[in-house]
């Protein structure tokens, strides 16, 4: 029998029959943008909720305890539910004192402002709004708050690492201590390099999912800027930095263009482009523009202007009268909004454990406002019409968000999971889709294809194939998690010893099919096994499934695993293609991880050199130069290893920066104006344009100092 004869259940079918692991065999792309977002109430926090009582952490209170100290040593997130179950059950046996809830005034605000600007609202809109304004004005923490919780205590650890090394010297020495503009500089320059940018999504992705993802659009590496904004000062009293969305409006919010993130500083707003990725250069080229100089100095702007690799002049596409009529927009999630979150930060965690929940969106909008206006913009600063919605409405209900309709989608989309030309239509959730979109199926080998997606062997085989790359991105302490969270030493170590693993089964496939006289002899006697072990197994079990849970169908599916594990050459097969793409991967991490490394090490030299009459000592120069020679080797290996790897064109800005920071300027723009693509992996055109500019700066300043 053929496996291409195989019945073809639907997917609904097979789910509701219980055949296969459905958890990872889910498919598609959501070709329906997040609808509209309501605005989140700017003015809502001005009003001062009454004070709660603060609760004493003595031995009697041992579910306060309990959750302070899990939290104190571990935030990920089976830990921070087990966490939000305790503090609701401590609330709901003490009864006298609970985390507040809105006052009377600010929840008439609330209404007013998270109701959309027309004079009908169906009854789903209607129902919408209920369970958000319920969900910011409950008592209880809940499991929305969860995911809210995990991103803050993430970024919380990726600021803390990005200053680990000057905060420690400013102990010695308090003036070496970041000034805000360095703090966000270094902050805006760490998510351009944890978020390669994609030009579209099909799914919008919260912020901490696409960090643990590792790319995204400009839009949402700017959400990811403007919360670790928020993280940057947790160790000290004074108001969290805080940032806003400049955009260029369009004929509808659809076309509404992103071009900048503004941080508030004073009475400036200073501008950062997530789509270059880099802050907008100030008059000459010095320090970063401020909204000011953008509106009122055309050369700020225009200087943006790059030469093409066909020798095209490209001007920036935002000029000073653009800049002065853009929209100005604030953000932050639903949970945030919450009362109950400063009553957690202020009331419960802290001093103990330090972290910035509560946005306090009423400070940020007066400071925002006069600072825009003192930029001479009329525009008038309000809540950003995605953001506040977008974690909710990614996660499913059982997950505290409102993601109930899955969407569809055909196979033909994800080239490599199915046989070429299967257009079959699945359907999936939001966050069913992040899992899917996290492995590289175009490296799942041909052969694999023929077994149907949603039946026993197929749903088997393709989540062997998809585990290691999940694994990577959604455990705590994976590889991703580490990095983020600036554990450098230990991810380094963990990524040798994978990619090592991974070298060994890549060896051991080649090794097969030298063996077997080539690879083509090699694929014939895999698909030899299949069709004559494989397949006939397969359909047996799918056979004695139908007939209802039996011995015999519990005997089919044991026969099949262990015909699957008697296939030598299928296994080296499989875990050679998985050792091809997740080596790359782990290449990828390392030159990353050291990256961010010596990037730390070279903000401690930066701020002493910062210092009037101070220079950095020899031995913490010489030990970033070691950093930055480490990680521009570890790029070279990926260069030279993987030159159509998918991260190929990606890391052309990191490693430019390497070669910068080693005193090779020439290899550096030789890098930066490399614009050289394929079709499978496009340079988007403003990261090219970003390339291209640095490239172009370097050369002047050299030429200025009579090295051209």
């Amino acid at each position: 029998m053929s496996s291409r004869d195989e019945p073809r259940a639907s997917l609904v079918e097979n789910v509701v029959a219980g055949r296969g692991n459905y958890r990872l065999i889910l498919a598609g792309v959501f070709c329906v943008a997040v609808l509209g977002l309501v605005p989140v109430l700017v003015v809502l926090l001005r009003s001062t909720p009454p004070p709660a009582t603060r609760l004493e952490h003595d031995d009697a209170d041992d579910g306060l305890t309990a959750v302070v100290d899990d939290w104190a040593k571990e935030t990920d997130l089976v830990t921070l539910k087990n966490g939000i179950q305790r503090l609701n059950s401590h609330y709901n046996q003490v009864g006298n004192t609970r985390p507040p809830t809105l006052t009377a005034e600010q929840r008439e605000r609330l209404q007013k402002a998270l109701t959309p600007d027309k004079k009908e609202l169906s009854e789903e809109e209607k129902r919408e709004l209920a369970e958000e304004l319920a969900e910011i004005d409950a008592s209880n923490f809940t499991a929305l708050d969860a995911h809210y919780l995990d991103e803050c205590f993430l970024l919380r650890d990726a600021a803390k690492a990005l200053q680990a090394d000057v905060t420690s010297a400013a102990v010695a020495d308090p003036a070496l201590r970041l000034t805000p503009l360095e703090q966000a500089t270094a902050a805006f320059a760490w998510v351009v390099r944890q978020v390669r940018l994609e030009q579209a999504s099909a799914v919008p992705m919260p912020p901490q999912f696409i960090l643990r993802h590792g790319q995204g659009t400009a839009l949402v590496r700017a959400l990811i800027f403007l919360d670790l904004l928020r993280q940057l000062n947790t160790d000290n009293d004074k108001a969290p930095l805080f940032g806003c969305l400049v955009v260029e409006p369009g004929e509808s919010a659809a076309q509404d263009r992103l071009w900048a993130v503004g941080v508030v500083i004073g009475t400036s707003v200073y501008l950062f482009d997530p789509r270059l990725g880099l802050p907008i250069p100030g008059p000459g080229g010095k320090g970063v523009a401020t909204l000011a100089e953008a509106i009122r100095e055309p050369g700020v702007l225009g200087q943006l202007l790059t030469v093409n690799e066909k020798n095209e002049k490209v001007p920036y596409d935002v000029k000073g009268e653009q800049a002065r009529a853009s929209d100005v927009f604030l953000y932050c999630t639903l949970s945030a909004l919450a009362p109950r979150m400063g009553f957690l930060q202020k009331e419960v965690l802290a001093p103990r454990v330090r972290v910035n929940l509560g946005a306090d969106l009423g400070r940020e909008e007066v400071a925002a406002q006069a600072a825009v206006a003192a930029a001479g913009s009329k525009a008038k600063v309000r809540p950003h019409p995605l953001g506040g919605r977008l974690l909710r409405t990614f996660l499913p209900g059982e997950e505290g968000g409102a993601d109930r309709k899955p969407f569809g989608m055909g196979l033909n989309q994800w080239p490599g999971f199915a046989e070429q030309g299967n257009t079959t239509q699945v359907t999936m959730f939001r966050k069913r889709y992040f899992e899917f979109a996290l492995v590289p199926w175009q490296g799942l080998p041909d052969q694999f294809r023929i077994f149907p997606y949603n039946a026993g062997l197929g749903s088997f085989i393709r989540e062997q194939y998809a585990q290691p790359f999940r694994q990577s991105v959604l455990e705590p302490r994976g590889s991703r998690d580490l990095i983020l969270r600036g554990q450098y030493p230990q991810v380094v170590h963990d990524l040798m010893e994978e990619r090592d693993t991974y070298g060994e089964r890549y060896r051991q496939w080649q090794k097969a099919v030298q063996a077997a006289d080539g690879e083509a002899a090699f694929n014939q006697r895999v698909l030899k096994w299949l069709d004559e072990q494989a397949v006939p197994a397969a359909a047996e079990m799918e056979k004695k499934k139908a007939e209802g849970p039996s011995a015999a169908a519990d005997a089919a599916a044991r026969n099949v695993m262990k015909v699957w594990t008697g296939g030598v050459d299928a296994n080296l097969l499989l875990n050679g293609a998985i050792a091809a793409q997740r080596r790359a991967q782990v290449t990828y991490l390392l030159a990353l991880a050291k990256q961010e490394r010596a990037e730390q090490l070279q903000l401690r030299v930066d701020a002493t050199a910062r210092l009037s009459g101070k220079a950095p000592s020899k031995e913490e120069a010489a030990r970033a130069q070691t950093a930055w020679r480490s990680a521009e080797e570890w790029w070279r290996h990926y260069a030279d290893e993987y030159p159509r790897g998918g991260a190929a064109t990606a890391i052309r800005r990191p490693r430019g920066r390497c070669q910068l920071m080693l005193g090779d300027w020439r290899a550096a723009v030789a890098t930066w104006e490399d614009v050289s693509q394929d079709s499978y992996h496009v340079l988007p055109a403003s990261e090219k344009i970003g390339n291209l500019y640095l490239a172009q700066q370097l050369r002047k300043q050299h030429a200025a100092d009579g090295k051209p």
